[in-house]
Parts: C-alpha cells; sequence; structure tokens
C-alpha cells in the first residue's frame, strides 16, 4: 500500500511538473521579422498577473538594433536611447548593454496575439506592449 501511495505520489508530482512547464512555456523568436516594427510599452509587472505600472516608452525593432523613445527619468522628464545592436539567439533577442562590450539583456517572447505582445527579461519583469 505504501508503494502504491509513492508512485501516485511522485505520479503527481511529475504531472505538475509538466503542466506549469507548459503553461510558463516562452514563444521561440525565430528571426528578427516575428517582432520587427514600433512599439509601445504600455506597462511593466515584476509577474505577469501581478499590479502593473505604466509605462509609455516606444520601442523601434528592425536592421538589428534597438531604438528606445521617451524614456522615463526617476525623477521627470523623458529621454531616448540611441540604437542598440540587437540579435536573435536560441529564440531570445539579445540586446548589447549600453557601456559593457559583450554584455547583452535577453528577452523572452511569453505572448504575441495580433498587435499585443509579452516580453520577459531578468531585470524588468514582464513588459506588455501595443503595435503602433
Amino acid at each position: 500500500m505504501k508503494k502504491i501511495c509513492t508512485v501516485r505520489f511522485i505520479s503527481a508530482l511529475f504531472l505538475f511538473g509538466l503542466f506549469a512547464t507548459i503553461a510558463n512555456a516562452e514563444i521561440s523568436i525565430e528571426a528578427e521579422g516575428d517582432i520587427a516594427g514600433s512599439w509601445l510599452l504600455e506597462k511593466s509587472s515584476t509577474t505577469l498577473d501581478g499590479p502593473r505600472v505604466s509605462r509609455g516608452e516606444t520601442w523601434i525593432i528592425g536592421n538589428g538594433q534597438l531604438e528606445k523613445k521617451d524614456v522615463l527619468l526617476a525623477r521627470s522628464g523623458t529621454y531616448d536611447v540611441p540604437p542598440m545592436p540587437l540579435k536573435i539567439e536560441s529564440g531570445k533577442m539579445l540586446v548589447s548593454v549600453v557601456g559593457r562590450p559583450g554584455k547583452f539583456e535577453s528577452y523572452e517572447l511569453i505572448e504575441k496575439e495580433g498587435n499585443s505582445m509579452v516580453l520577459h527579461t531578468k531585470s524588468e519583469g514582464f513588459l506588455f506592449f501595443l503595435r503602433q
């Protein structure tokens, strides 16, 4: 009886892990064209379903570069970030970190439907975009 309970418990853990992996799986970015264009970074959040903070930045992706416009300053105002090199590798968008040669920020595509897209990165969390 104890063996059967142990086997059922292990099976349940395996199935739970499998479903959790499927639910959180990101979509692979095959080429830059999959995400190219002008995107409004509408909101960001530390969790997918958590509270969201308004952002209002514009991201322009194309020609191997990412350009950010209207990035909010901590105290007031906005600024533009010059185009940064990007590449698609292992299904993720890798963007060069300004002032850190050879260092890249990795963005995973979590969801893309119609004119909306969700990216995830360790430093900023979940980013919610609308196509402009």
